[in-house]
């Protein structure tokens, strides 16, 4: 994921890391193997993988309460996974991949394979190959478990040294959710970046052994970023002026290194059913579990044809009755009150509630940095 991310009652939404494994055939290395060179900190891992599953479902059940469900037609996600999986070192896991109705540019793995996309993150990819290297991110932090040697570490804390059936995994995320606020909780940056990296590394690896394009996982990482490939040299890090995520852009540039032919897997790849497919996303008004919007006692329902966003926190009408705002946490929307239509939208990221101007003529808004 790209953030660490917090859902009901101190859900931790980390970040996840990959070890180095180098995968061998008989006499020696194999030519088109994972890079080595990190290792994870498996010994720290309270779970086995049967439970790091269980605990799995009990995240995945807080996180679905906080978001709608979209569908995925044909399962279009788990199709490009797993050619992208093929890549991977072997595991039990079962990886599951949801997209959640929500503005924000965002993704995130809990554990147990579970994944989750915003849908403004489908739309922000600009076709297979950054999608790929989108999962590929989300992957490569779950195989090494932080999620689980995060929780490994909060549960040392509460005195278990091991762990049992599903009940007694249930029992320990319970009495961590109601200690939450006493814990210690280690924000370490160093290890974070290390995490980052090493995720990066590993989707570089993978779509490129699965016959993507890494220059454009580098150029969606690049506009996600907004690094506009600045990514900084020996003096502006020497000076502490280096962006961390222009060095984290100029770490997957080095990691950009060419296969050997035999090592990348041809064909598989149809753009226009990317293409197709991300349309739906964005476009999608059925709510996988989503109840009935009828209202009783509706008198008018109108379907705007340039859709607002989901999760709107303010709307407020202009003096003169004219207009409509809209806020959510990205943007502020203005609208003609008939025909009910949206005029423009204002990028604010974060912004205070926005208000219109005494006159009705001009939107008035800050956000933190003023």
């Amino acid at each position: 994921m790209f953030r660490t991310i917090f859902v009901a009652g101190f859900l931790a939404l980390l970040l996840v890391a990959l070890p180095a494994i180098a995968q061998t055939t008989g006499a020696g290395a194999d030519a088109c193997a994972m890079p080595t060179g990190l290792r994870s900190e498996t010994a720290r891992n309270l779970f086995s993988e049967q439970q790091e599953d269980w605990l799995g479902e009990i995240m995945d059940k807080e996180v679905r309460s906080n978001f709608n469900v979209i569908e995925d037609p044909g399962n279009y996600l788990q199709k490009v996974a797993d050619r992208l999986l093929a890549q991977l070192p072997p595991s039990n896991t079962r990886y599951r991949f949801v997209i959640i109705d929500s503005p924000e540019l965002n993704s995130f793995g809990l554990v147990g394979g579970r994944i989750f996309i915003h849908r403004r993150m489908i739309a922000f990819t600009q076709n297979e190959d950054e999608l790929a290297a989108l999962l590929g991110h989300e992957m490569g932090h779950m195989v090494d478990h932080h999620v689980v040697i995060r929780a490994s570490e909060w549960f040392r804390q509460l005195g278990a040294t091991s762990l049992g059936d599903r009940q007694d995994v249930f029992d320990r995320w319970k009495q961590f959710e109601d200690n939450a606020r006493k814990l210690k909780r280690v924000n370490d940056e160093k290890r974070e970046s290390q995490e980052q990296l090493i995720a990066d590394r590993i989707a570089l690896y993978a779509l490129t052994r699965a016959g993507y394009n890494p220059e454009r996982a580098i150029d969606f990482f690049d506009r996600l970023f907004q690094t506009k490939h600045q990514t900084g040299n020996f003096w502006s890090d020497f000076f502490g002026l280096t962006n961390p995520n222009a060095k984290r852009l100029r770490e997957m540039m080095k990691a950009e290194k060419p296969l050997a032919q035999n090592c990348i897997v041809a064909g598989g790849k149809d753009q226009s059913q990317f293409a197709r497919w991300r349309e739906s996303i964005i476009a999608a008004a059925k709510v996988a579990g989503r109840q009935s919007d009828e209202v009783p006692g509706l008198l008018k329902k109108v379907t705007l044809k340039s859709q607002l966003r989901t999760d709107l926190f303010h709307i407020q009408f202009s003096g003169d009755g004219k207009y409509l705002l809209a806020q959510d946490e990205s943007s502020v929307f203005v609208l003609s009150r008939e025909p009910l239509a949206t005029l423009f939208r204002i990028d604010a990221l974060d912004a205070h509630n926005a208000q219109f101007s005494p006159d009705s003529r001009s939107v008035v808004f800050y956000d933190e940095e003023l």
